[in-house]
């Protein structure tokens, strides 16, 4: 995907990241405190304003960090972390791809083997460009921004969070945990999205 359509889908998010961001300070609040606890953090929100004040801290948190350093974490890889890095061996245990029919369409050989970046440069060039204004791909991909940067952002917020605590009593450093776990959640979902990404771009172009 050009970079133009990447940022205007990352622009699509802006609302529904702050959200995410926004419930799983609140789930945290109240797993710590319960319900009772509400009126307190109600009370902290008027203060640093509101909504507004979790779009720009979602939106901030989602862009100090470059997108190589995003995808190491998501995907556990330092070197070669993208999906498509290793598209062939994720084609394998999709259902919905025929991989003899795909090696064919890229005029690849049986038993043809390719490195990691070839692979990824295949993938982005012969198999993603072309289908990438796809609506289901673009779907997926928005998805996969979506829980990449917001575990990301939780993920910040719960370090910022412990760190606060750690200053002011009145905060107990719980909260930052159960941030954290959920955090974990967010970024287990984004590779699992990231990876779906990867073969449903495959899929479509393969179709078209």
């Amino acid at each position: 995907m050009s970079g133009s359509n990447k940022s205007s889908l990352k622009r699509q998010n802006v609302g529904p990241l702050s959200a995410v961001v926004g419930s799983c300070v609140v789930i945290a609040w109240c797993l710590t405190y319960g319900i009772t606890g509400l009126p307190e953090y109600n009370g902290f929100l008027v203060e640093m304003g509101g909504s507004a004040f979790l779009v720009v801290i979602a939106t901030w948190f989602s862009n100090i960090i470059p997108a190589d350093m995003k995808h190491q974490i998501v995907f556990l890889r330092i070197k070669n972390a993208l999906p498509g890095h290793r598209f062939i061996r994720l084609l394998k245990k999709d259902s919905r791809v025929d991989l003899g029919m795909v090696s064919k369409s890229l005029g690849l050989s049986a038993g043809q083997k390719l490195n990691a970046k070839e692979q990824n440069q295949l993938w982005y060039n012969r198999l993603y460009k072309p289908v990438s204004e796809n609506v289901l791909v673009q779907s997926v991909h928005k998805s996969f921004l979506l829980y990449r940067d917001a575990g990301i952002a939780v993920g910040l917020v719960s370090v910022a969070v412990f760190l606060i605590s750690i200053r002011f009593a009145e905060i107990d450093a719980m909260v930052s945990y159960m941030l954290m776990v959920q955090a974990v959640l967010l970024l287990i979902a984004a590779n699992s999205i990231g990876k779906r990404f990867v073969t449903t771009a495959v899929v479509e172009s393969i179709n078209v």
